[in-house]
């Protein structure tokens, strides 16, 4: 059954509106290669760029490596990424052979791509691995998954069993870091977990250090019957529509979604059996009888707020009021000064309950350059993105990528929250006609590696995706970028292949950058790093920046140590601290008198007395004359 949908991009609310619909007859079609031990079933999925709302993934299976071909697409442009499904859970598990087709795939609407070729390959495996025991007291059977869930390079790997005949488990080819273990016994054998199969966590995070092989590992599956906390309150609604009232209770727990309906007559609710943990309560009354929520149903404003339950504890007296919309709203002028006449339709996209709202009636311009107030009413609480749309005299193109050529504006300022019956004011922006803006910047790169650098942003923009590829590392320019928020993504391709490898250097823009109409956004430099683990200092200097710059450190969180990158425009006396978070200094990384350059610096993770130090939070300050930088890092054992 479907749940809340919730859209985190401004972009998407362009696919949201009417478009003309038309064949799918574009097909892409190619070879599947692998070299190597393992079988499996293999999984290509295909991926549009913007994405089909109705159908956002096409799926083709193989039994075995070897030619595909899927169909039924439509215009547009795809990616392909393709994994072997070793362990038979329908999970693309970070052991298991995986490979993406290194560049865009643009199709019209009666288009065939031909000899779309992907290789896939053996991901690189760590010495670490965890081992234990699943233990259950209950009637049910099947076969129990446990997952370790990591912040490292083998972020999600798995084994699984049939309970009865063994009750151990053992995952191997860990890298060293932290990892949560999780299991599920999947009683109606669909290899996914169910509210109802008895599930279970290991409460204290797992880390692994030198690629050892921690044993002895315990973990308990419960039934849903062994948890007894329970919310109950009334649902209150006194509009037109008629419909049954769901009640949802999302939680942090090991009943992480329990769904029930209202009583049809009082309102009075009970979500019963219950973990402890934290949860949120979404309600709105079903009035399509779709089973789901879609907007224009009526939903209690109140779901923001958090309830706790502690082991067996009944919370009661929870009051949900029913509305048919939401009581925030966002206002403003937006301007124009091109040539074109239309109607101007500001759209808010947000992550709440109205995850797309359009600013109605649609305003009329007539071709003066003037500022249009502008007022999107009904909003529930939370983040939005708003933009807004030029509607020309020729109608709304048929395709998606047509919808992007029309005057297009966004706000880019900051992503807008709406409280509980507020109205944000002053959120003024302009709709521009071109895509003549750019980011330039300068790509710098370990010394010891070679390749070509492919470059992509990715953006909240008329131009949601560019890339460009330049010889090895210097300055770089992605040009024909529409005004927009984008995020720049760089890797060097050491081995050759056009493809990102988890031991080539990699490195990213941290926030959305802002991109003005008719600007050039400036000195975006990227640092491709590798995870280092050795124990020296490295200071190399690259080409002199323009301004000081601390860096973020990588990898970040980290262990057992972490990189740190800091650019001196001109000679200047240079110091570098580590504080914890309440302000006392750990140790002194550098503190002396530094030519112009880029320099990089290993934090060994020890105080000022050599000690290791503890996992938690530390903050990296830089300071040179007037100029003072300071970074968060996280350090896990």
């Amino acid at each position: 059954m479907k749940k809340l949908t919730f859209i985190s991009t401004a972009i998407v609310i362009l696919f949201a509106l009417p478009i003309l619909t038309y064949a799918n007859t574009a097909k892409i079609s190619g070879m599947i290669n692998y070299q190597g031990e393992k079988n499996g079933q293999i999984l290509i999925a295909t991926f549009a760029i913007p994405p089909d709302l109705n159908e956002p993934l096409h799926i083709d299976t193989l039994d075995a490596p070897g030619y595909y071909e899927i169909t039924d697409l439509t215009a547009g442009t795809y990616f392909i990424g393709v994994y072997m499904d070793v362990n038979g859970n329908r999970f693309p598990g970070f052991d298991e052979p995986v490979g993406l087709y290194p560049a865009p795939i643009q199709l019209d609407s009666a288009g065939i791509a031909e000899n779309i070729d992907v290789i896939i390959k053996d991901l690189p495996t760590g010495a670490g691995a965890v081992s234990g025991k699943v233990n259950y007291i209950g009637v049910k059977t099947g076969e129990v998954h446990v997952y370790a869930l990591g912040l490292t390079k083998t972020p999600f790997t798995s084994d699984h069993f049939t309970w009865g005949t063994v009750d151990s488990f053992n995952i191997d080819g860990l890298f060293d870091g932290e990892y949560l273990i999780v299991a599920f016994l999947d009683e109606n054998g669909n290899k996914l977990p169910e509210l109802t199969e008895p599930m279970g966590v290991v409460e204290t995070p797992v880390t692994l250090q030198d690629g050892e092989h921690i044993t002895d590992i315990e973990i308990m599956l419960f039934d849903t019957d062994m948890y007894t906390s329970s919310i109950s309150g009334n649902a209150f609604y006194s509009g037109h529509q008629q419909g049954e009232i769901h009640i949802i209770a999302a939680g942090l727990s090991f009943t992480p979604i329990n769904e029930i309906i209202a009583d049809s007559l009082t309102g009075d609710f009970k979500v019963e059996n219950l973990a402890a943990g934290e949860y949120r309560l979404f309600s709105y009354l079903d009035a399509d009888a779709s089973g789901s929520f879609d907007l224009g149903e009526p939903f209690a404003e109140s779901y923001l707020d958090k309830v706790t339950l502690g082991w067996g504890q009944d919370t009661t007296g929870i009051e949900l009021f029913l509305q048919d919309q939401g009581t925030g709203a966002i206002s403003g002028t937006i301007s124009y000064f091109g040539p074109e006449k239309g109607l101007i339709t500001p759209v808010a996209a947000g992550l709440s309950a109205t995850y797309l709202m359009l600013g109605l009636p649609p305003i009329p311009h007539i071709g003066f350059n003037t500022a249009h107030p502008y007022t999107i009413n009904g909003l529930a609480p939370g983040y939005y993105a708003v933009a807004s749309l030029l509607i020309t005299g020729q109608g709304i193109p048929s395709d998606i990528m047509g919808l992007l050529e029309l005057p297009l504006g966004f706000y880019l300022d900051d992503f807008i929250y709406v409280e509980q019956g507020d109205t944000v004011t002053d959120i003024n922006f302009t709709i521009e006609d071109t895509t003549n803006n750019a980011i330039t910047g300068t790509i710098i790169a370990p010394e010891d590696e070679s390749g070509e650098v492919y470059i992509i942003s990715l953006g909240l923009s008329k131009t949601p995706f560019k890339n460009i590829s330049i010889s090895e590392f210097a300055n770089y320019e992605i040009s024909g970028l529409g005004s927009g928020r984008y995020i720049v993504a760089a890797f060097m391709d050491v081995n050759g292949d056009s493809m990102f490898n988890l031991n080539e250097p990699v490195g990213f823009t941290e926030q959305l950058l802002k991109v003005y109409p008719n600007s050039v956004t400036e000195n975006v430099d990227i640092y491709l790093t590798k995870n280092l683990s050795t124990g020296i200092t490295i200071e190399t200097e690259a080409l002199n920046p323009k301004e000081f710059a601390l860096q973020p450190n990588y990898p970040n969180p980290f262990n057992p140590s972490t990189t740190l990158s800091y650019d001196v425009p001109q000679t200047s006396h240079v110091t570098i601290n580590i504080y914890n978070l309440l302000g006392k200094k750990i140790v002194t990384l550098l503190d002396e008198e530094v030519q112009a350059g880029t320099y990089q610096l290993i934090w060994e993770t020890k105080n000022i007395m050599g000690q290791e130090l503890s996992s938690g939070v530390y903050i990296c300050r830089m300071q040179s004359n007037d100029f003072i930088k300071s970074r968060k890092m996280m350090l896990i054992r």
